[in-house]
């Protein structure tokens, strides 16, 4: 029989798979904003993932370990995915801002020399 904190470890895990697989979904679409405020949710999630607090007779349900592995297997793929998704993303902006700095100062330069022939 499972006990009290298998069965919290269980639902806990299966909320934060969802989680995961939402902020993925919102990385992939690009939706940042939304994605944010998502994070303090899944920091709390993670936070009530206690393993340590498995028995050993939790342990030794192979069927439940099973899924609870598949499970965290798949929670860790997700957030490879969307660290890999964030870092695109990041290097993106970091070039989109390189090209917007020059553009200023393309401009600056433009401007100081039409004032010296004004």
């Amino acid at each position: 029989m499972a006990s009290t904190h298998l069965d919290e470890i269980m639902a806990t895990a299966k909320a934060l798979e969802a989680l995961s697989q939402r902020n993925l979904e919102l990385a992939q679409a690009g939706d940042w904003e939304a994605l944010i405020p998502l994070e303090s949710e899944r920091e709390a999630l993670v936070a009530q993932l206690k393993l340590e607090r498995l028995s050993a007779e939790d342990v030794e349900q192979d069927a439940v370990m099973e899924v609870l592995s598949a499970r965290l297997t798949r929670i860790q793929s997700m957030d490879e995915a969307l660290v890999s998704l964030v870092t695109q993303a990041r290097d993106a902006l970091g070039q989109e801002l390189r090209q917007v700095k020059k553009g200023v100062a393309g401009a600056r330069l433009y401007e100081d020399v039409r004032q010296g022939q004004g």
